[in-house]
């Protein structure tokens, strides 16, 4: 049976954020970013969601039993990660993290090495031993070894890609022939994020049969200016589908539609 590998892509400002700037400034605050951190590679296959399952008394308890944390220290940054929208309750026994969500990557067994051997022929092929007819000048006495001053010389070595591509071209203008590479270079554009409305976002529920709430989807990200942690959103489509796996992947269990994002609280209790 095929493994699959999890990864988790930390953004390059991840230490910049002022969350994490603010917590960190918190007295043990350090402390408190190394449980976050353990609490993203905790949901890692579960596609940034935590579960209580009723071993102690409160969630707060029991993360601090699996992750091996002091009990107080885990319930200070739960408070915090709460208060701040990176840690939203969802129902009593299901908590989402929206930052690891997005972080989130896995690849199957057989795709890692497919990918690898790639690398391996594309590293192979680079470093060839390329054989070229090169007629004897004074530009390259380094590397041809002639038999007279009239003669081709084989040379066989390592040349440098950017030798051999001067040849190329040089071979390609005494002949005439045009050049294979395309001369329009420019990278498409990236598509600005347009907000949806809320019968587009409903008929695209509909389609999916998703059962995903399209009101308190459209609530929750017009109250937070359509933001995903704190970056804007780029597929409001790829957002509501993270709300589809969230709602259904626990065996159809959803939560209610009088609960609210926790991420909108100031105050939580546990």
């Amino acid at each position: 049976m095929s493994k699959r590998y999890y990864w988790l892509k930390l953004k390059e400002d991840f230490f910049r954020d002022k969350v994490m700037k603010k917590m960190r400034k918190i007295a043990g605050g350090d402390t408190y970013v190394v449980i976050y951190l353990k609490m993203m590679l905790m949901s890692i296959q579960t596609g940034g969601e935590l579960y209580f399952e009723g071993i102690e008394n409160d969630f707060a308890d029991e993360l601090a039993l699996a992750l091996d944390e002091d009990e107080e220290n885990v319930r200070v940054a739960l408070g915090f990660l709460m208060r701040s929208g990176k840690l939203i309750e969802k129902s009593k026994s299901v908590y989402f993290m929206p930052e690891a969500s997005e972080a989130i990557g896995s690849e199957s067994s057989s795709a890692e090495r497919v990918r690898k051997f790639r690398e391996k022929q594309k590293q192979e092929q680079l470093e060839a031993e390329v054989t070229v007819a090169l007629p004897c000048t004074a530009e390259t006495p380094e590397l041809l070894q002639c038999n007279t001053g009239e003669t081709l010389c084989n040379v066989t070595g390592n040349v440098e890609k950017s030798r051999v591509e001067k040849i190329r071209v040089d071979k390609m203008e005494s002949t005439g022939a045009q050049s294979d590479k395309p001369t329009d270079t420019h990278p498409p554009k990236a598509k600005r994020f347009v907000k949806p409305t809320l019968e587009e976002i409903r008929a695209y529920c509909q389609s999916r049969q998703n059962g995903v709430d399209a009101e308190r989807f459209y609530d929750y990200y017009e109250s937070n200016g359509w933001r995903v942690g704190k970056s804007p959103m780029k597929d409001w489509k790829a957002a509501v589908r993270t709300w589809e796996r969230s709602e259904w992947n626990r065996g159809g269990e959803k939560y209610g539609s009088n609960s609210e994002p926790v991420a909108d609280r100031w105050e939580t209790k546990f």
